[in-house]
C-alpha cells in the first residue's frame, strides 16, 4: 500500500531533467544573444570611427590646400556605401559638402541626438561624438585645417549610418546558431533520458521488485548486477541482506527448536505464574527430588505445594517480582531439601491474544551444594585435622572473652601450648605420624578442658586453651591457669602411640592474664606466645607466666620492626613475580610478591608483613607495592614484553590497607600516573576481610569493579566466607589455597573441598586459579575437574624482574 504523500522517483527525475535542460537552453540563448548583440554594435562603432577618421584626414588635407573639388569627391564617395544615409561637412553654420546635393549651402548644425553625447577617449579636440537609436548611428567629428597665413579654420563632419539590414542579418545568423544549439540540447536530453532509464530507473525498478519479494518471504533471491558501480554495491548489499535474513530466520527457527529441546531437558523445575498467583505452565524437568514438584501443578496456587512456614515467603517474593520488576532470589527449605528460588517478571500471552503480567519461577535443588558449603564453612572455623577451632575462630572467641572481662572487671587467663621437638618427628618419621600425634594431642587438650572452654589449633604444633570461667581476683585466675598448665603437661608426658610405636614428648606452655594492657586479642595471644617461648628457652616441659621482664627478650622483634620502619622509608624492598599459566601453558598473568633483604639475609614475608601490620606500617608498605607494581607493569607494556594472552597482574592487599580511607584514591592515582588500564590490575583480598563491616566491604569491592579493576578472593576456603554473601560480591576470581592443593592426591576431604570450590566458582561464573601447584599429578587432577589456571613451583618459582622478563620472552633469552 502506497503511503500518503508518496511520489514516483521516475517522474521526479524526468521532471527535474527537463527543467534543468530547459533552464540551461534559455540561459545559453540569453547569453549568446547578449554577446552577439554587444559584438555587433561594438564592431559598427569601430567601423564608423575608422571611416570618419579616414574622411577627416582627407578633408583636412584638401581644405588646407584649398582643393574643394577633392574634398567634395571624398564626401561623395561615402554615398557609395548602402548603409550610409548622409554625410555633411558644416562650417560656420553652413553645409559646405554633402552626399545630399540639395542640402549644400543650407544651414547646418550639430544634430540634437549628439548634444548629450560624450566624446570618445583620447584627444578631446579630435574626439568622435556617437549616438545610436534603433540601429541608426549619428556621428560627428571636428575638422581642423590651416587656411591662409596663421589662420586656422574649424569645421564639423556629421554622418548618419543605417545598419538595420545588417542587424537583421545578424539576428538570422543568431537564430540559426540557437536552433543548432537547441538541437544539440534535445539530443542530449534524449540521451540523458535513456541513461536515466537504463542506469537509474531500471535498477530501481528491479530493486523495488526485489524488496517486494523480500516482504513476501521469498528469501535467498539474488538481485541482477548492474553496470553502475553504485547500484552494483547497492545490489550486493541487498543480496547480502537477503542471505542474512535467510540465515537469521534459519537460526531463529533452529534456536526455537533448541529452546523447545532445552525446555524438555532442563534439569531444574520452572513455572510460569500468572498475576493471580496460579501456575499456568511447567517448563523443564518433569521429575524432581522434591516429591511434590513431580506432580502436575498446573492451575494450582504457586505456593500450595510447599510447607506452610515457607508459603508466606514465596508469596512475598512473587509480589516483589511483579511490583519491583526485578529478579528476586530466596533460599527455601522444604522437608530435608534446600531449594533456591528465583523469580523474574515475564509477559504471558493469553488465548484471546491479550498480554498479562506474570512471573517466571525457577526452582533449583541446591541440597548437595549447601551441604558442601556447610563443610567449607566448617573448615573456615575449625581445623580439619584435629576438629578443634582454628586460628580465626580462636581470635574471635578471645576477642569476645577479653571484652567481657573488661565489662565485668574480672580476670581470665589464656594458655598457649607448643609441643617440644615435634619437628623432629615430622622430619624423621613423616607427616602421617606427625598428624596422628597432633590428633592425640588435641584429644588430651579436650580431656583437660571444660565443656565451655575454647580449644584451638593455631597451626603446626601450636594450640590454644581459653578457659571460659572468669575470676574476681587475678591470683585466683593465675592459680587456675597454672593448674590447667600442670594437668596439660602431665597429659603430654604420657607416651603417644602410633602403629605399635610409642613416642615421648613434652610441651611448653605460655600463660597470659587479662585484662591488663592488652588492647586486642592479638596482643593477648602474642603475650602468651612470648611466655611460651620463654618457657622453651628455660628448658621446655614447663609453663611460664607472662611478665614485663619478658619484654626484654622480644627486643629482637622490636629491632626488626624498627628496621622495617627504616626499610619502608628507604624503599629497601623488591618485587618478585610468580607467573600464572593456563591449561595450554600460556602465561595469562602473574602474582606480585614483596621481598626484603634485612642485613644481607632474606626475611620471611609472613614475618615482616605481620610485623608491618602490627606496627601499623602495612598501609605505607602496601602503597609502595602498588606503586612499584604499576611502574613495572607500565614498563613491560611500553617495551611490548607482555605476551598476547596476558590478562592481569595480581597484587595482594591486606585488610587494613583495603579498608583505609585513602586506598581507592591512591590506587587510581598510581594507575593514572603510569597510564595503566584498570583491567590489567587484579586486587587479591582474603576471606579474613569479611570479619569487618560486610556492607562496607561489599560497597568498596563494587566501587573497584565499577572503575574497571579485577578483584579476586585469595586463599579461598581457609577463612570466613558465606555462600550467600559471596554471591552478592562482584568478584571475578577464586584462588584455591595451597593447603588444599597440596593434599588433593592424598586426602579425600581436601579433594572434596577443591571440587566444591571449582563447582562453586563455575556456578558463579568466576575464574578459578589453583595456588601451590607443585606436581604434575596435582595439575592433572585440577584440570580434570574443571580448573584451567595454575600457579606454583611446577611452573616457576617467584622471579625478580629480570628473570621474569626472560620468562615472558623465552625466545629473546
Amino acid at each position: 500500500m502506497r503511503p500518503n504523500g508518496s511520489y514516483s522517483i521516475r517522474l521526479i527525475l524526468m521532471s527535474w531533467a527537463v527543467l534543468a535542460l530547459g533552464t540551461t537552453a534559455i540561459a545559453v540563448a540569453y547569453f549568446l544573444f547578449d554577446a552577439t548583440n554587444s559584438q555587433f554594435h561594438d564592431s559598427w562603432k569601430n567601423k564608423i570611427e575608422y571611416d570618419l577618421g579616414v574622411l577627416q584626414q582627407q578633408l583636412q588635407h584638401s581644405l588646407a590646400v584649398e582643393n574643394t573639388a577633392l574634398a567634395d569627391r571624398s564626401v561623395s564617395y561615402m554615398a557609395t556605401h548602402r548603409y550610409i544615409t548622409r554625410v555633411d561637412v558644416i562650417q560656420h553654420g553652413l553645409i559646405l559638402f554633402s552626399t545630399d546635393r540639395g542640402r549644400m549651402g543650407a544651414s547646418g548644425q550639430l544634430p540634437t541626438v549628439l548634444h548629450n553625447s560624450r566624446p570618445s577617449p583620447g584627444n578631446q579636440q579630435q574626439a568622435l561624438l556617437l549616438s545610436e537609436q534603433g540601429n541608426i548611428y549619428t556621428a560627428a567629428l571636428p575638422i581642423y585645417y590651416q587656411s591662409g597665413i596663421r589662420q586656422q579654420s574649424r569645421g564639423l563632419l556629421v554622418a548618419w549610418y543605417n545598419v538595420r539590414q545588417e542587424y537583421h542579418h545578424m539576428l538570422i545568423d543568431l537564430a540559426q546558431k540557437l536552433a543548432l544549439l537547441l538541437g544539440l540540447i534535445l539530443l542530449y536530453s534524449l540521451g540523458l533520458s535513456q541513461l536515466l532509464k537504463r542506469q537509474v530507473l531500471a535498477p530501481l525498478t528491479r530493486l523495488q521488485g526485489f524488496t517486494q519479494s523480500l516482504r513476501q518471504g521469498e528469501l535467498g533471491l539474488t538481485l541482477e548486477q548492474c553496470s553502475s558501480r553504485e547500484f552494483t554495491e547497492l545490489g550486493d548489499t541487498f543480496n547480502q541482506l537477503s542471505r542474512h535474513l535467510q540465515l537469521s530466520i534459519a537460526q531463529i527457527e533452529r534456536q526455537n527448536a533448541v529452546d523447545r529441546a532445552f525446555s524438555r531437558t532442563f534439569p531444574d523445575v520452572a513455572f510460569l505464574i500468572d498475576r493471580e498467583g496460579y501456575i499456568r505452565e511447567r517448563i523443564g524437568n518433569q521429575h524432581s527430588s522434591v516429591s511434590e514438584l513431580s506432580r502436575n501443578l498446573t492451575g494450582q496456587p504457586a505456593w500450595g505445594w510447599i510447607e506452610h512456614e515457607q508459603s508466606d515467603s514465596v508469596r512475598a517474593c512473587w509480589l516483589r517480582a511483579i511490583s519491583q520488576e526485578s529478579v528476586v532470589i530466596e533460599s527455601l527449605q522444604h522437608q530435608d531439601r534446600y531449594l533456591e528460588s528465583r523469580m523474574t517478571p515475564f509477559r504471558l500471552e493469553r488465548s484471546d491474544g491479550q498480554g498479562v503480567d506474570g512471573v517466571f519461577w525457577l526452582i533449583r535443588d541446591v541440597t548437595e551444594l549447601r551441604l558442601k558449603q556447610q563443610e567449607v564453612e566448617y573448615r573456615a572455623h575449625y581445623d580439619t585435622l584435629t576438629r578443634l577451632s582454628n586460628r580465626e575462630m580462636a581470635q574471635s572467641r578471645v576477642k569476645e572473652h577479653l571484652s567481657e572481662a573488661r565489662k565485668c572487671s574480672r580476670f581470665g587467663a589464656l594458655l598457649f601450648i607448643d609441643l617440644d621437638h615435634f619437628k623432629n618427628i615430622n622430619d624423621s618419621l613423616g607427616h602421617p605420624v606427625g598428624d596422628a600425634i597432633l590428633r592425640q594431642a588435641a584429644e588430651r587438650l579436650i580431656h583437660c578442658a571444660g565443656p565451655r572452654d575454647l580449644c584451638a589449633r593455631l597451626g603446626g604444633d601450636e594450640f590454644l586453651l581459653l578457659p571460659d570461667e572468669l575470676y574476681s581476683d587475678a591470683n585466683e585466675a593465675v592459680d587456675q591457669a597454672t593448674n590447667f598448665a600442670s594437668a596439660l603437661l602431665e597429659q603430654f608426658r604420657q607416651p603417644f602411640l602410633y602403629d605399635r610405636h610409642s613416642f615421648h614428648l613434652s610441651a611448653s606452655i605460655g600463660i597470659s592474664l587479662f585484662p591488663f594492657d592488652q588492647s586486642t586479642s592479638s596482643d593477648l595471644i602474642r603475650q602468651a606466645d612470648t611466655a611460651m617461648y620463654y618457657a622453651k628457652a628455660h628448658g621446655r616441659n614447663g609453663w611460664s607466666l607472662y611478665s614485663e621482664h619478658m619484654q626484654r627478650e622480644t627486643q629482637s622483634k622490636l629491632s626488626l620492626i624498627n628496621d622495617l620502619h627504616d626499610a619502608i622509608k628507604a624503599r629497601a624492598f623488591s618485587l618478585a613475580f610468580q607467573p600464572q599459566l593456563d591449561h595450554l601453558g600460556r602465561i595469562i598473568g602473574a602474582e606480585v610478591l614483596c621481598r626484603w633483604q634485612h642485613r644481607g639475609k632474606p626475611v620471611s614475608p609472613d614475618l615482616f608483613i605481620a610485623a608491618a601490620e602490627e606496627a601499623n606500617l602495612i598501609v605505607e608498605l602496601g602503597d609502595w607495592v602498588l606503586s612499584a607494581s604499576c611502574q613495572t607493569l607500565a614498563r613491560l607494556r611500553q617495551q611490548h614484553l607482555l605476551p598476547q594472552g596476558f590478562e592481569r597482574l595480581a597484587i595482594n592487599i591486606s585488610p587494613v590497607q583495603f579498608l583505609n580511607a585513602n586506598f581507592f584514591d591512591q590506587l587510581v592515582f598510581h594507575i593514572e600516573a603510569f597510564d595503566i588500564p584498570p583491567g590489567l590490575v587484579e586486587l587479591e583480598i582474603t576471606e579474613g576481610i569479611f570479619v569487618n563491616d560486610k556492607q562496607l566491604v561489599k560497597s568498596l569491592i563494587q566501587r573497584l569493579v565499577h572503575h574497571g579493576f579485577n578483584v579476586s578472593m585469595d586463599d579461598f576456603g581457609t577463612g570466613y566466607s558465606s555462600l550467600s554473601y559471596l554471591q552478592s560480591l562482584p568478584i571475578q576470581t577464586l584462588k584455591i589455597d595451597r593447603s588444599f592443593v597440596s593434599n588433593i592426591n592424598n586426602s579425600a576431604a581436601d579433594a572434596n573441598i577443591v571440587d566444591y570450590i571449582i563447582q562453586l566458582g563455575h556456578s558463579l561464573y568466576l575464574d578459578i586459579v589453583a595456588e601451590g601447584v607443585e606436581t604434575e599429578q596435582q595439575r592433572e587432577y585440577l584440570l580434570s575437574h574443571g580448573c584451567t589456571k595454575f600457579q606454583g613451583y611446577l611452573f616457576s618459582k617467584p622471579l625478580d624482574e629480570t628473570a621474569f622478563i626472560e620468562y615472558l620472552t623465552p625466545d629473546s633469552s
